[in-house]
């Protein structure tokens, strides 16, 4: 059993073609799944007429956060990696580059605080 223990890391990294390849393996998909929701709430919303826009643009900005950020706490341990630790991956500018920035920024300011505070999730 020993021996198998120390080939498992090599093995991990051969299926998914590197440490880069199992980073995405593990964050693409929440990565994709935000960047949807957020893009969705917006095709939504500029499909309204702009007396609508006007009057529901507070709820639609309010929902569309709350449930973006109550994804984020479903993955949390994605978006931890994908804000923190994708330094030299593809995902390195993932909050700087999407059209998303403003909840991303949010976001890792509460994993963040969590952290320090040790507020469970």
């Amino acid at each position: 059993m020993p021996e198998c223990i120390d080939s498992i890391p090599v093995y991990f990294f051969a299926l998914f073609s590197g440490k880069e390849g199992l980073f995405s393996a593990i964050v693409e998909p929440a990565a994709n799944h935000i960047i949807n929701m957020f893009l969705e709430t917006q095709e939504i919303f500029h499909s309204l007429e702009p007396e609508e826009q006007l009057a529901l643009m507070h709820e639609y900005v309010t929902d569309g956060m709350y449930r973006m950020l109550d994804y984020v706490y479903d993955n949390f341990e994605e978006f931890q990696l994908l804000l923190d630790a994708s330094y030299g991956t593809k995902f390195h500018n993932f909050v700087e580059t999407k059209s998303i920035f403003p909840y991303t920024v949010y976001m890792k300011r509460l994993i963040n605080h969590n952290k320090k505070e040790k507020v469970p999730i």
